[in-house]
């Protein structure tokens, strides 16, 4: 799908889900009683103001009151709290009496396909859904490349993302074969939420480059003979720390495999039962690049 697309896909699924819109808010002692400046007045904490402090920072307004007579010590208490378990929130104390109390807005969705539309290779969108808590959208590249010998089994490099809070970006491989198969890479980049499209930025485009080495080196394995694919995803799991299960789920597709299989026909059986587990999804990375650094295609030790 397109990048309008995608966001129209994004902007439906968000449909019927309340979301707060709250960014600010002022706190200050009167009368010891804690107080908001609604900008045209000051006035006790309410039902509302004291709901949007806990959203801000988790803190119960009660528990507060009980600060009005040491207010230093107040400001030791929320200073320690949010810096702690409050990304993003940003505290000051305005002429030493009014604590302002402001959230940055999270990078979101549209922030995001505003960075991939600066990518020109990023042309289409694999995929957006909703994964556990977080939203996860595949940007795929337009150039595709192949082995020589292997006409029409096409492999592109991309950038997938997930938002929850904070931004998620890492680089991966999609296969598009008639059964598509998948590598992301093991050490993603988090970008933390707030106001950071720089960061976005440059992770999207570290990312892209590291998806392309990934795909070049993927492509160069079909070169490399494996003599023996049992012994060389044994001793490779066992180096990566791939659970027995997953192991057992792979050396079960080995007959699959055809005669005189390469390192890149090993991989792709790996990516191919990481449809199912995505344990896997992470380990098959690991394998190329292992391979790519001249190890035994036959043991998978590393050759000086």
């Amino acid at each position: 799908m397109s990048l309008q697309d995608a966001a129209d896909a994004i902007k439906a699924m968000g449909r019927g889900h309340a979301t707060r819109d709250v960014h600010d808010l002022s706190l200050l002692w009167a009368e010891d009683r804690l107080c908001v400046d609604v900008g045209a007045g000051i006035k006790p904490l309410s039902h509302g103001a004291e709901a949007d402090l806990r959203f801000l920072t988790g803190l119960d307004g009660r528990v507060l009151q009980g600060f009005a007579d040491d207010t230093d010590l107040f400001r030791q208490m929320i200073q320690h709290r949010l810096s702690k378990v409050n990304q993003g929130v940003v505290l000051s104390f305005d002429n030493q009496d009014v604590l302002s109390i402001r959230k940055e807005p999270p990078v979101g969705p549209s922030s995001v396909l505003s960075v991939a539309g600066e990518f020109a290779e990023l042309d289409r969108v694999e995929r957006v859904a909703r994964v556990r808590q977080s939203l996860e959208i595949r940007f795929v590249s337009q150039e595709a490349l192949e082995p020589p010998r292997r006409r029409g089994d096409l492999s592109h490099a991309g950038v997938l993302v997930e938002i929850n809070g904070s931004v998620r970006v890492s680089p991966y491989v999609v296969r598009m074969v008639c059964v598509n198969g998948m590598m992301r890479t093991i050490t993603p980049e988090v970008v933390v939420a707030g106001r950071e499209l720089e960061s976005v930025r440059k992770s999207f485009r570290r990312a892209l480059d590291d998806s392309k080495q990934l795909c070049r080196d993927f492509i160069a394995l079909d070169e490399q003979q494996v003599p023996n694919p049992t012994a060389l995803l044994t001793n490779q799991f066992r180096h990566h720390g791939v659970a027995p299960r997953y192991q057992v789920a792979v050396m079960e597709q080995l007959p699959s495999l055809p005669d005189n299989p390469t390192a890149y026909d090993v991989v792709n059986l790996v990516t191919a039962v990481g449809r199912e587990h995505r344990r896997l999804q992470w380990a098959a990375p690991q394998l190329v690049k292992s391979l790519a650094d001249n190890r035994c295609t036959h043991c998978g030790t590393l050759l000086r």
